[in-house]
């Protein structure tokens, strides 16, 4: 590990210091590091778990285990996917790990999210749990096709939108998480991503097919679609007011909101 500290207000000199196993660490393979609220530095390892650096001294918190990302929420909390087990909360304040789950046990979710006070935890084929709440009181509430407050397991990805929404777009379908409750919108298109452009809610279709959200905020209205053939999108990204569209064989496009069409 290299750590970079400046010699003068303004940062113009730098001191580098190179750390490594001779120091304190538990093996010199870091996959990811992390400075969380309160100063320390927190590093995910290969595969020897999880270490807190205090500016001085490394301290083992989990052992044996390859780290695939460290996050922080705003109630303080350290967020840990590992490739062993479940997700992991741990909280900074107390330096204690929290249960979150009301059931003790959680699925394998290797993707998080913060979205305002809410933290989300999914994963390709596994629904998500969505946790709230503040210091060692948390709770937690598991959305998925079986429960049927999600069109299908399968997330794509989750978007905080407007109005206090929280899009989660399925390979079968959209729906959408407000005050605790989850609501269906479509239970059959593949979605691939969204945005918020302009104060609206966009969502794109693997085939270029483009919706928002209708008036009676239960069903979806079609804004514009992308003829794109047997080919499909791979990538999607905003830019200002416009949404950069990426397939497979066809280039790039953009999506101009102010007109609703497609520019090559």
């Amino acid at each position: 590990m290299l750590l970079f500290s400046s010699l003068t207000g303004w940062g113009e000199d730098f001191k580098v210091k190179q750390y490594t196993s001779d120091d304190g660490l538990p093996d010199n393979s870091i996959r990811t590091i992390l400075q969380d609220s309160q100063g320390f530095i927190w590093l995910g390892m290969v595969g020897s778990g999880l270490v807190r650096y205090d500016g001085h001294n490394f301290l083992s918190i989990l052992e044996n285990d390859r780290i695939n990302t460290l996050s922080e929420d705003e109630a303080g909390h350290l967020w840990i996917s590992s490739m062993k087990g479940e997700p992991l909360c741990y909280d900074l304040k107390t330096e204690t790990f929290v249960d979150f789950t009301p059931e003790g046990t959680c699925p394998r979710y290797k993707l998080i999210n913060h979205i305002g006070d809410l933290t989300w935890l999914w994963d390709r084929n596994l629904g998500c749990t969505v946790v709230s709440g503040n210091g060692t009181e948390l709770k937690s509430q598991r959305l998925d096709s079986y429960n049927s407050t999600l069109p299908d397991n399968r997330v794509n990805y989750i978007l905080g939108g407007t109005g206090g929404r929280v899009w989660i777009g399925t390979r079968k379908g959209l729906a959408y998480f407000r005050d605790g409750n989850s609501t269906i919108v479509d239970a059959t298109l593949d979605f691939i991503s969204g945005t918020i452009i302009g104060g609206i809610d966009y969502h794109i279709t693997r085939d270029g097919q483009v919706y928002t959200l209708a008036q009676d905020g239960l069903s979806l209205e079609y804004a514009a679609s992308l003829d794109l053939g047997d080919d499909a999108i791979s990538a999607v990204a905003g830019t200002g007011r416009q949404w950069l569209i990426q397939s497979r064989n066809s280039g790039a496009f953009l999506f101009d909101t102010d007109n609703l069409v497609f520019i090559p």
